[in-house]
Formats: C-alpha cells, structure tokens, sequence
C-alpha cells in the first residue's frame, strides 16, 4: 500500500495514512511487524500528505481539499476543517509537504524547495516567513517531503526527508 502521513502518538504508537485515487484511511501501524490495521471508513476526496500529533490530538493536511484537519484517531473521523491562509489568501497544500511541532510546540508547515512556514493551528494562519534554514544544501533541486523534531535533539534542530536529489535525511537549524 502507499503511506502518507505517518505521525507517532506516545501513547499510541505509530499511525499513517493510506492513500488511493479515491481517498486516504487512517491505519496504525504495528511496530516491527509493518502490518496495518484501517480504523474507520475512508475519507473519500482527501489526500492526506502529512500528520503529527500534539499530545492525543492527531492533525493532518490534505492536499486534495487544502485543508488542515483534526481526526478523531479512534474512529478515523474528521473533527475539524480549516483552510490555511498566508496573506489573505488560502495556502495551496502540495503533494511533497509534511507538518510537524517543534519542542516548544509551534507548528510548521514544510513544503518544497527549502520553503518551511510556522502557522497558529487554531486559526490557520501561516506566517510568510522563512523559520528553517536549510538554504546550505548542497542541491537547489531539494524536494522537502517530510519534516520532524526529536525530543533527543537540541530543540532548534529540524530533521527534514529529501525525496528528490539524493533521498537523505537532512538536518537544519
């Protein structure tokens, strides 16, 4: 199956999403085994392109509706819809991008080419500001697809997934 979306709740474990033409399904994900469990129905038009929890709640953008989502992580539900909104206008979720907390619990927005937003998840709105410095990789051809922080590094720390040129985990200020 294609996989999106992967976010890992403390509690829980480790959760993605399964994508189709049709739609995306939240599954978990059995540590050590890869085996997946759907739970609930499939949300038919969302294609959901990145995920992160914050404490029990799961949040998700989809790149089919453009939207920042809530999903219930028992049911696999939407909660909650919002569009993101840069400058007055809606924020176009693209295909490679990812969200993600840093340690202090600000939300970032990565999308490609060394682009990384923070925005306010209550009100959706993203700040037209450049908050990750990754502008020293080597290649300008950088495809950013996934985006993380680490209790175990330093809180400005920013591990970001290359899925064009050389396919690395990155590391940024």
């Amino acid at each position: 199956i294609s996989v999106d979306g992967l976010a890992i709740s403390t509690n829980d474990g480790l959760f993605g999403f399964a994508l189709t033409t049709s739609g995306s399904t939240l599954i978990s994900i059995t540590s050590g085994q890869s085996a997946v469990t759907a739970i609930g129905p499939r949300l038919n038009g969302r294609i959901i392109k990145g995920a992160v929890f914050q404490g029990d709640i799961l949040w998700a953008i989809d790149a089919q509706q453009n939207e920042l989502l809530r999903i219930d992580q028992n049911t696999g539900s939407i909660l909650e819809n919002k569009e993101l909104i840069l400058n007055g206008s809606p924020v176009n979720i693209a295909n490679s991008s990812d969200i993600a907390i840093d340690n202090g619990g600000t939300f970032y927005y990565s999308v490609n080419r060394n682009t990384n937003y923070i925005f306010n998840v209550n009100t959706g709105e993203v700040l037209d500001n450049y908050i990750i410095n990754s502008s020293g990789f080597a290649n300008n051809n950088n495809n950013f697809a996934g985006l993380t922080f680490s209790d175990n590094a330093g809180e400005d720390i920013a591990f970001i997934a290359e899925a064009n040129s050389s396919d690395d985990i990155r590391i940024a200020n």
